[in-house]
């Protein structure tokens, strides 16, 4: 009786122990899996966070160079919209314009931008202009063509009246060469506005007017 006893109570520990070490084993697994889970979404909040994106660096590419550029950001929530003169073109696919179209500018914040983007041609036509100015009026001022034409039309004319800050009344100016400037400015020829159209060469030192023309 005694034995038997004995053995039933070495049974009942055996089972005890065996379950403690199971019940262990499963909270320890649990623990294990919860850490991961943790340790995992640690990880993507981090590089959620960490992630961005220089938009700026878009500037001057073409809408298909941009779209290769920012595609990884749109995984990452970044969305943009291509305007033309501020009007939304529904670029949102890529088209056969792509290419023909460069950014200009880029507004917005956070991670919602507008892509203002321009005439590729125009701009490259534009840029060539605007250093063809630069390195003429290193040599001829632009305002000393200017004042050597307002000079030009009052020793031609008894009445002659011309602005030298008439940019708003249609005054247009650019190098036509490496060595002339050619002007269209509003001016008055006793009392009645009219168009002049002007050429001038030389240095700033010494401007020669090489063509005026006025037309009432």
């Amino acid at each position: 009786m005694i034995k038997s006893a004995w053995k039933f109570f070495k049974w009942i520990c055996s089972v005890v122990v065996l379950i403690a070490i199971i019940a262990f084993l499963f909270a320890s697994c649990d623990k294990d899996d919860k850490n991961t889970d943790t340790i995992k979404e640690e990880t993507k909040t981090e590089s959620t966070e960490a992630y961005t994106f220089d938009v700026q660096s878009l500037i001057g590419k073409t809408v298909s160079e941009a779209r290769k550029a920012f595609a990884d950001s749109e995984t990452h929530g970044y969305t943009y919209t291509f305007l033309y003169d501020g009007v939304d073109l529904g670029f949102d696919e890529p088209t056969d314009f792509d290419d023909y179209y460069i950014i200009e500018s880029v507004s917005g914040s956070g991670k919602k931008y507008d892509l203002n983007i321009v005439d590729k041609e125009m701009n490259e036509k534009e840029a060539e202009q605007e250093a063809l100015n630069e390195k003429l009026n290193e040599k001829l001022d632009e305002i000393d063509a200017l004042t050597a034409v307002k000079e030009y039309g009052e020793q031609n004319y008894s009445d002659f009246k011309m602005s030298l800050l008439n940019q708003i009344d249609g005054l247009e100016q650019y190098a036509k060469d490496e060595n002339t400037w050619s002007i269209k400015s509003k001016c008055t020829v006793d009392g009645v506005e009219c168009w002049l159209f002007a050429e001038v060469t030389g240095t700033t030192a010494n401007p020669e007017v090489s063509y005026f023309e006025v037309h009432k």
